[in-house]
Formats: structure tokens, C-alpha cells, sequence
């Protein structure tokens, strides 16, 4: 159940959209609930990868900011599918979808893994982007939830009526391993583009090698650019430099004392063949 001490702020985004978020999420970024723009690098790289009727499958897509943005990208002919576990965060992702008349998104309320299931989704009080499968991935841990897990191949194969998408958005907090498994025939049929948070510290902490995500995207022939939100750099992808990069991030927050604080990148994928 939501707090209901929290405080409800509508925000409007660059694009024009009205958006209803919880003024305490510690997630938003920089002045978003003023300017409507969070994250401005990665706003401006997804609105040069989407276009007018494309599919969008956005995976991990809290309150819709992403989706809103594909969703007035795409326009009428296109389709976004949003994906979001948290059912609070779902029931927000509904309220913004339908409060900006958005015939051309479906929500899904689920997890996206490697394999089907239930897992017990654990939920912040503070921040709430950082929810996880585990426990000690999360900021003040509040309660947790049963939720749904599904495979990507496998939503497709229920929904036949999905178009296949051109682009995949995964931000699942150090699950996108999990996501990329489950995902396999997706990305081998339809080649979408893949845009995806690496972080290496929760890839580990969740069982998963980052040097093997990276090697299995490369694998499935897949040219990989690093983008660093933070800094603004972007640079081909050689061996496991984004790891490195990581790494020494994380090393750096350390030694000042921010435990708050990861080493992380995004990952663009294109297809090259």
C-alpha cells in the first residue's frame, strides 16, 4: 500500500505530458519536478532512437515517464508496452497512461525474467526506482510484494497481437541479465535496439557476471556503445571497459564515504547485421 502521507505533484514534461509523481521518490533527478525532464542525455539519445510508428517495449517503467515519452514518439500507428511489478507504481503508471489519453500503450504488470513465475519484489519507502527481487539491493526497506515473472519471449507469445518491438528499454535494477535470458528468441527473430543500465556491483550481487553480459551481446552480434549520464562521455564498447569504468566509479564513491552512490553506465546495443 502507498503512504498515504506522501504528496502527490503533477509535473509537466518537455514533451507536453502531465505526469503525477510522489514528491519524496529520492529517484527523481536534478530539477525534473520543476523542468519535466529527467536524466536530459538519456532523453535526448531516446528521442533520437524512436520515430513514428515504432514498437516500444519499455521494462522497469515506474510512474511512465519513459513510456510517456515513447508513447508521444510514436504516435497513433505506433505501440509502447510498459512493464512495471510494484503495485503502486503500476496503479501510477495507469493513472499517467490513461490521464494523457494514451490509447497506443498497454500495461503489463509483472516482472520481466529468465524464466516464468512468482518472486518477492522488495520495496523502498525512499527511493521509488530502487525496488528489487533482493533485499539488499534496497534503500530502507518498507515491505515486500508477490509479484508476477514473465519472459519476454514468453509475453509475446501470449500477446500475438504485440508487433515486435524496435526498441527495448531494460532498467530493472541489476536483473537485466535475467531479462536478456528470457529474451533470447526476441532478440534473435525481431533484433531490436536494446537500451539498457549496466551495473555491474548489482549484476554481481544478483549471481550474474557483467563481463558475460557483455560477451553475450557481442554474441548475438550486437555493436554496444557506453554512455555515461553522468559525465555526458560516450565511447565504443572494447572488451569489458564498462566494467572497468564501473568499477572505478564505484571506488571512487567509496573512498568518500557515499554508499548511496554505483558505478553505472547505459548500454546502447544496435544490431549489426
Amino acid at each position: 500500500m502507498v503512504d498515504r502521507t506522501l504528496t502527490e505533484r503533477v509535473v509537466t514534461t518537455g514533451w507536453g505530458a502531465r505526469l503525477t509523481v510522489f514528491a519524496e521518490d529520492s529517484s527523481h533527478f536534478g530539477d525534473f519536478l520543476e523542468s519535466g525532464v529527467s536524466w536530459p542525455l538519456e532523453t535526448e539519445i531516446l528521442l533520437d532512437l524512436v520515430d513514428e510508428g515504432m514498437t516500444v517495449l519499455d521494462v522497469g517503467a515506474n510512474f511512465g515517464y519513459h513510456t510517456s515519452l515513447f508513447a508521444a514518439r510514436v504516435g497513433e500507428r505506433g505501440r509502447v508496452v510498459a512493464m512495471e511489478p510494484e503495485p503502486a507504481m503500476a496503479a501510477m503508471l495507469d493513472r499517467n497512461v490513461e490521464a494523457n489519453g494514451y490509447r497506443n500503450v498497454s500495461t503489463i504488470r509483472a516482472a520481466a525474467g529468465a524464466v516464468d513465475g512468482v518472486a518477492e519484489l522488495w520495496c523502498s519507502t525512499t527511493n521509488f526506482a530502487c525496488h528489487s527481487l533482493n533485499r539488499d539491493l534496497v534503500p530502507a526497506v518498507a515491505r515486500s510484494v508477490t509479484v508476477p515473472v514473465i519472459t519476454l519471449d514468453g509475453l509475446y507469445a501470449r500477446n500475438p497481437g504485440f508487433r515486435a518491438p524496435d526498441l527495448v528499454k531494460i532498467d530493472v535494477e541489476g536483473w537485466e541479465s535475467e531479462v536478456l535470458i528470457g529474451a533470447r528468441a526476441t532478440l534473435l527473430t525481431h533484433r531490436p535496439v536494446l537500451w539498457l543500465e549496466f551495473w555491474p556491483d548489482g549484476l554481481r550481487r544478483n549471481g550474474r557476471s557483467p563481463e558475460q553480459l557483455l560477451l553475450d551481446l557481442t554474441a548475438a552480434r550486437y555493436d554496444l556503445t557506453m554512455v555515461d549520464l553522468v559525465s555526458g562521455e560516450t565511447d565504443v564498447v572494447r572488451g569489458a571497459e564498462p566494467v572497468d569504468v564501473c568499477d572505478r566509479q564505484a571506488a571512487r564513491y567509496r573512498a568518500e564515504g557515499r554508499d548511496d552512490l554505483y558505478g553505472i553506465v547505459y548500454l546502447l546495443a544496435v544490431p549489426n547485421d
